[in-house]
């Protein structure tokens, strides 16, 4: 037969007290003597009781709990972000509740709604990394009055923490431009993405007065299949350097590259941008550009819970992370020992 699980009125029995005196108690009131406290707590303890959440909170009217939508779970970037995302809840005693959207609005909405009506304290937006019209989400959250923080983009109105994606790549652009590169060709995905569009602005300035041929290719996707195909397009007219928006982009081309016997960088080098696990995982570890996920993840933990114990509603804040320039093996070895 199943044992029952130890409730507040076995301890109350247990310790000839009210059950109103143990509740008080495990919730450390000083309603309570600081010595009858430390009794029902350990007896507690001892008996092996385990607090109902779902009804404290209740009671609390609070639900403790966090939401967090996010595009895709397989995709390392923001599996990483969502590990570090619960990590950082946790800590805050909170629980932290995870719905996929799969890069689709419709879903997205869906998940926005279940968390509404799943009565969240405090919601992480990371919106879909296609281009696609997120009026109905952001109506959504405007409506809710939940506290809710945007993660990774940025998003007019609403509080934000993102890395200095355009800094990132300025100073990518400077490295290659020590090699003095004849052609580049960037690689990224559609146009019409926050994260994609500054992170091209910004390569296209740094590299305007390079004297290089600059050619931009956009892909339907950011992800490994459609730079490995690219990067085929490219065998006829290789370029010096192929600048990938991602890491998982960039291990396509290396890998194309390489079945195809061409020496990287003796012949061409090649950049990611992140330092996700594939920046190292790759056959010739990737020269990238570092996103601090642990970072991002604490400053908009903080800043959620920020919003969560604030009586008014305050004003949106933007925190940009910087961003660190990571030197591998992909770029030439003139550029490595020029940068030194």
């Amino acid at each position: 037969m199943k044992k029952s699980a130890v409730t507040i009125s076995d301890i109350a029995r247990h310790l000839g007290v009210s059950e109103a005196t143990v509740s008080l108690a495990l919730n450390n009131s000083t309603m309570v003597k600081a010595e009858t406290r430390e009794r029902v707590r350990l007896t507690a303890k001892e008996l092996g009781y385990v607090p109902n959440l779902s009804a404290r909170r209740l009671v609390m009217k609070k639900s403790g709990m966090i939401g967090v939508v996010v595009p895709d779970i397989e995709n390392v970037y923001y599996a990483s972000l969502v590990k570090e995302l619960s990590n950082r809840v946790a800590e805050s005693g909170c629980s932290l509740s995870i719905f996929i959207s799969s890069n689709d609005p419709k879903k997205e909405e869906r998940a926005i709604s279940d968390m509404i009506s799943s009565r969240v304290e405090g919601m992480i937006y990371v919106p879909i990394n296609t281009p696609a019209d997120l009026s109905g989400s952001r109506r959504l959250l405007e409506r809710s009055g939940i506290p809710t923080v945007c993660a990774t983009t940025l998003i007019d109105g609403m509080s934000c923490v993102l890395c200095d994606l355009e800094d990132g790549m300025k100073r990518l652009v400077s490295h290659i431009r020590l090699g003095k590169p004849k052609k580049i060709v960037y690689l990224s995905g559609p146009e019409g993405v926050y994260t994609l569009d500054c992170r091209q602005r910004a390569f296209l300035g740094a590299a305007a007065d390079s004297g290089a041929e600059v050619t931009v290719i956009h892909l339907p996707a950011v992800d490994y299949r459609q730079a490995f195909e690219a990067a085929r397009g490219l065998l006829g007219n290789l370029p010096d350097v192929i600048v990938c928006v991602n890491d998982f982009m960039a291990l396509g081309v290396v890998n194309l590259l390489t079945e195809k016997g061409i020496s990287i960088p003796r012949d061409v080098s090649v950049t990611g941008f992140d330092d996700s696990v594939f920046s190292i995982a790759s056959p010739v570890p990737l020269t990238t550009v570092r996103q601090d996920i642990p970072a991002i993840a604490e400053k908009t933990v903080e800043l959620l819970l920020k919003l969560i114990g604030s009586d008014t509603t305050p004003e949106s804040e933007i925190l940009k992370l910087p961003t660190e320039l990571i030197i591998r093996k992909s770029t030439n070895k003139n550029i490595k020992e020029e940068a030194t």
